[in-house]
């Protein structure tokens, strides 16, 4: 039994992608026997603390179905997406730790903050990719220590996505300093600013969330000047082997500091021609871009270690200076960075591996 957790029903129109990756994967379990069914976290019901029924959804005869069904041996797949998790704070963490103490698998884990990331990748062998410089921001001390050494440093929170609240601080006289960002608190901020003004700025963010110091990585730019970095997607094949699914190229808006799509960055597989005349655009080389895929799969290696039940995960990784830079990974990566074939080839090793999980368990 194969159940998808997703935080709206199939049968609301919520946009192309999300239906055909749920038809996609009804599709290829049923060419696997498996049975698949799509259910909110609201609808699973519990007996003595543990999943027992559920009210889901099942596609039959190409139409999404409403059906009650006893939950046997299941094998769970998170599909919610982080904007549903507010509508269901509450019964989401419940069937997530329920599950847990089942020890029913659940692909794919919520993984901590990005510190705790960088923690487990930097212990690990990551190789040919390194993390850039990484410290805790605690005061605003720490910031201005931090430029003392980097004349570019990054204000990142530990939470988050999007590009939001991402500042980006570059020294460029005695007591002046350029911030920009692209998403801070919903506006786009470029500003001269003194050590005083700055020192404002950073108070307030370091009072509302936790954030981290790191280097500034020169990303590789297209012809009219647009930052560049790569999304790896990685997941396990039915081999329960990692293996690259898509390539894709992201190009930030004109004037933008951030690749992220949300902040008006363009994606493109590297598979189209678009993409690949971005690609050239770079000087990015083969050898560079195989360094960037291997290092992906280095860190999805290293963090399923930590993590047995991550099947999939979005790396943001680029190469610079002569080398690889790996600084985020995503075990909710967004699947409209994909091309439908793309989205295809990702449902049918997600479904091969369930089915060998399944068959594992016999």
């Amino acid at each position: 039994m194969l159940i998808v957790i997703t935080g709206a029903p199939p049968t609301r129109r919520l946009g192309r992608r999300r239906d055909r990756t749920l038809r996609d994967l009804a599709q290829l379990a049923a060419a696997h026997d498996l049975a698949m069914y799509v259910v909110l976290p609201t609808d699973v019901l519990y007996r003595r603390g543990r999943p027992h029924r559920m009210r889901a959804y099942q596609l039959s005869d190409k139409v999404w179905r409403a059906t009650a069904v006893k939950i046997v041996r299941p094998i769970w797949v998170d599909l919610m997406y982080l904007r549903e998790l507010r509508s269901a704070d509450v019964s989401y963490p419940l069937l997530r730790r329920r599950i847990r103490e089942q020890n029913w698998p659940c692909i794919n884990p919520v993984l901590p903050g990005k510190r705790k990331v960088y923690d487990l990748l930097r212990r690990a062998d990551i190789s040919p990719g390194r993390l850039p410089l990484t410290e805790k921001a605690v005061r605003v001390r720490d910031v201005f220590d931090f430029l003392k050494t980097q004349p570019v440093v990054w204000l990142k929170p530990e939470l988050g996505s999007g590009g939001r609240n991402l500042l980006r601080i570059e020294r460029i006289g005695i007591d002046q300093f350029h911030a920009q960002a692209d998403r801070l608190r919903g506006k786009r901020v470029a500003a001269v600013l003194t050590q005083s003004q700055l020192t404002v700025l950073v108070r307030r963010q370091l009072r509302a969330r936790r954030y981290l110091l790191q280097e500034n990585i020169r990303l590789p730019q297209t012809a009219d000047g647009r930052r560049v970095d790569f999304r790896v997607t990685v997941q396990k094949n039915e081999r329960g082997e990692w293996a690259t699914t898509a390539l894709t190229l992201r190009k930030s808006a004109r004037g933008a500091v951030v690749t992220n799509v949300h902040a008006g960055a363009i994606a493109r597989s590297l598979r189209t021609s678009t993409g690949r005349r971005w690609l050239s655009e770079t000087n990015t080389t083969v050898q560079e871009l195989a360094m960037v895929e291997q290092a992906a799969l280095q860190a999805a290696r290293a963090l399923e270690r930590a993590y047995p039940d991550l099947a999939y995960l979005g790396v943001d990784a680029a190469p610079a200076n002569g080398s690889c830079y790996v600084y985020d990974c995503n075990s909710r990566p967004g699947r409209d960075l994909l091309s439908d074939e793309e989205v295809h080839r990702w449902a049918e090793r997600l479904v091969g591996y369930v089915a060998t999980l399944q068959n594992h368990r016999r």
